[in-house]
């Protein structure tokens, strides 16, 4: 028993180029706006050694503050940041390649929800 049809296979296989055709002209820009804020002066996400720093706090650094600030408490988010910064340093191909594999994964997880539900062209449109 296989658990996805040929046709599911290709509108898979179609939501993932053109997630990268669509959005993979991200990988040749750098650093914009709050990712200066978020990871380039963030000394918190510099390093997987401030793991308890990054999970007391906000999301949200404040200008290169040694403190996270603001109402929102998502911690995955500097989290991620920590580790690719670990593995890559501060290079933004990376930063958005993550991202790009993050909204194409939603896109494919959306799309194989949607199928339990609806007819295989109606999820993918959906999907799309």
């Amino acid at each position: 028993m296989t658990l996805l049809s040929t046709t599911q296979s290709k509108f898979i296989i179609i939501l993932v180029l053109v997630g990268f055709l669509t959005y993979g002209v991200v990988l040749q820009n750098g650093f914009v706006w709050d990712d200066f804020d978020q990871v380039v002066n963030n000394k918190g996400v510099h390093s997987l050694s401030n793991i308890g720093y990054i999970f007391s706090g906000s999301t949200f650094n404040s200008g290169g503050a040694d403190k996270l600030v603001g109402v929102y408490y998502k911690p995955l988010m500097p989290f991620s940041f920590a580790i690719l910064y670990s593995l890559f340093g501060p290079n933004a191909v990376f930063f958005h390649g993550f991202q790009l594999l993050i909204h194409i994964a939603n896109a494919l997880l959306l799309f194989l929800f949607l199928r339990r539900y609806l007819k295989d062209w109606s999820a993918f449109i959906a999907s799309l």
